[in-house]
């Protein structure tokens, strides 16, 4: 993300290193996978059953909501198009 991308290049810009030793060092790394993302993704969808209701009914808007919940429990690191695909998943 772009937080991170700021972050790395400060540090590439005072020690020359490489971005993903960077990127690895300062725990900046996207998760993809599910073993990581779907507890997550369980508990967003649990902690908001109306937003659920109302995405099943049809404001399908609402994904964007379930993705910002979901980046915010993972910290950022959560891979936002297979937190999506994730959720796309449970929900239907």
């Amino acid at each position: 993300n772009s937080t991170a991308m700021n972050q790395i290049f400060e540090k590439m810009v005072e020690d020359s290193s490489d971005a993903s030793a960077l990127a690895e060092a300062l725990n900046l790394l996207q998760v993809s996978d599910e073993g990581f993302l779907e507890p997550i993704v369980d508990q967003v969808l649990a902690e908001y059953p109306d937003e659920v209701e109302k995405y099943k009914s049809g404001k399908t808007a609402l994904i964007g909501f379930f993705i910002g919940k979901i980046m915010q429990l993972s910290g950022g690191k959560a891979n936002p198009e297979q937190a999506r695909k994730t959720v796309l998943d449970k929900l239907s």
